[in-house]
């Protein structure tokens, strides 16, 4: 199955891939845990989730992080999804002011960048 990568953030202890396949559906792939020494207390954890494209899955992203989305890692965008992906950027900063501080650097940095692979 051919498919593209979209968009890769990291968080502490995990992070996950967002890839388009063939048909514009979307599949979020990620993992997380495993940074306790005691495994029953923090599993390694991984999962594939399917959505019908990039915008539900983004959807999904900010309203299940709430605000906290800003506080993980972009690694990667592709300039497909960066335009939807600067939206949400500018609106948090707008609704934000002055109090984003360098929680919005590396969004913009990832936003700015020819980050091709």
């Amino acid at each position: 199955m051919e498919k593209v990568l979209l968009f890769e953030f990291g968080t502490e202890g995990g992070g996950a891939r967002v890839f388009k396949l063939p048909d514009n559906q979307v599949l979020e792939m990620g993992s997380s845990g495993g940074m306790l020494d005691d495994e029953e207390e923090d599993p390694v954890r991984t999962w594939e989730v399917m959505f019908i494209d990039f915008e539900h899955w983004w959807k999904h992203f900010i309203t299940q992080n709430g605000s906290f989305w800003v506080y993980f890692y972009p690694i990667f965008m592709h300039e497909e999804v960066k335009p939807i992906i600067r939206s949400s950027v500018e609106q948090y900063i707008s609704q934000n002011g002055s109090d984003v501080g360098h929680h919005t650097e590396e969004w913009e940095h990832c936003l700015n960048s020819d980050n091709q692979l």
